[in-house]
């Protein structure tokens, strides 16, 4: 650091399955033991995570969040960084020490030139800007960006197309190289994901204080468990992914009351199948470890630090099969019939012509062949008819 009063930002990259949403509930449930220690972990921009922190400096701003965020044209974006100066100019003090976790420094600054543009602003307010970054070996997240992106609306199969078309996720070198070119790779710390930081958040909390250089004076106080990023299991998936068929895709026609819906039914989905591990089958787990295990070994030799020959000598995932579970047309439609909710707001009507979609069909849709969707005649029949039965059903809960 420059002297006693200068000031420092430290920006943690959420790199996907990383514990980037736990670690973000436990900073914002513990913003008093942090400024007790002397950092400020900001609520000013998006409360829990700061994501509109990257946003102005994307380039492709042609995307669900930008349309979301209403920042899809120059006016708007120029408005929101005109809104950071004005906060950062107010709260920014000499000696402070600034923490912000955001899952876009990864995803949305693609390349030196965005991640120069975020980090050239900043500069303005903090005279150092240091980053950590947490990588996860690519097999072990595989299974959990497949239920992410079903989530978020995806139907197709978890297949090696499925990593390919994903690559960036995976591309840690990539990522690490285009932050050391801008902030230097002095100011960058790497560390690694530990599969084991699953079941010992404490660890994972432990590491990342000393990754950012947090010393907090009293117990953290344990944030309320958040479901977001659990993952659906294999009987969660194939139901998701189905009803995914039928939502429209995103794009000109995005609107925010279609994605809180596909949300609602993601989580009516895990609470109803009961959620679980999602796993590889052997196949994609040989076709994983022979895809990544160059690049694995040059990240390692790029980074240094305690922990790395522990992520690299992990044991592989374990095999599982096959991978989402078969399910029959009559079974998911069982459990489509489950997750209906007037809480969620989740429509009887909607869920009714999917079953009758599905009706027909003696197996399971194909996803993968446009020619191999549910036939679609007499639906509005069967829809009627279905539709029926479902506002009766509402009726006796």
């Amino acid at each position: 650091m420059k002297g006693p009063m200068s000031t420092l930002a430290v920006l943690h990259i959420g790199t996907k399955k990383t514990g980037t949403t736990y670690l973000q509930n436990l900073l914002i449930h513990n913003q008093q033991v942090l400024a007790d220690a002397g950092w400020t972990y900001p609520d000013f921009l998006d409360r829990r995570n700061h994501l509109t922190i990257a946003l102005p400096f994307a380039a492709n701003k042609d995307t669900e969040i930008h349309r979301a965020q209403e920042l899809t044209t120059e006016e708007a974006n120029a408005a929101l960084v005109a809104e950071f100066d004005k906060q950062f100019t107010a709260l920014v003090k000499p000696g402070d020490k600034w923490v912000f976790s955001s899952e876009f420094f990864a995803s949305r600054l693609k390349t030196q030139a965005e991640v120069g543009a975020c980090v050239g602003f900043l500069r303005k307010y903090f005279d150092e800007v240091k980053v950590v970054v947490y990588y996860r070996r690519p097999e072990f997240m595989v299974p959990s960006t497949y239920s992410q992106s079903v989530k978020e609306g995806l139907s197709r199969d978890l297949d090696m197309g499925y990593v390919e078309r994903h690559r960036n996720d995976y591309a840690h070198l990539e990522l690490l190289t285009r932050w050391q070119d801008v902030v230097g790779a002095a100011n960058v710390t790497a560390r690694p994901y530990l599969e084991r930081f699953r079941s010992d958040s404490r660890a994972m909390v432990d590491d990342f204080c000393a990754a950012v250089g947090i010393e907090p004076k009293t117990d953290w106080v344990e944030p309320t468990e958040s479901a977001s990023n659990h993952s659906l299991g294999t009987e969660g998936l194939q139901v998701l992914r189905t009803i995914n068929f039928y939502f429209p895709r995103p794009g000109t026609t995005y609107t925010r009351p279609i994605v809180r819906q596909r949300a609602a039914v993601a989580r009516r989905v895990q609470a109803t199948t009961g959620g679980g591990k999602v796993g590889l089958t052997e196949v994609m787990t040989t076709a994983l470890l022979a895809k990544f295990e160059q690049s694995n070994k040059e990240l390692t030799a790029h980074v240094s630090g305690p922990g790395w020959d522990e992520w690299l000598n992990q044991p592989a995932p374990t095999p599982v099969g096959p991978m989402p579970t078969t399910m029959t047309n009559a079974q998911i439609a069982a459990a489509i019939i489950g997750i209906v909710d007037r809480e969620e707001k989740i429509s009887a009507a909607f869920v009714a012509q999917i079953i009758a979609r599905l009706s027909k069909p003696a197996g399971v849709v194909d996803w993968n062949d446009p020619k191999g969707h549910p036939d679609l005649d007499g639906w509005r029949r069967k829809a009627r008819t279905a539709r029926t039965k479902m506002r009766a059903a509402l009726k006796g809960e």
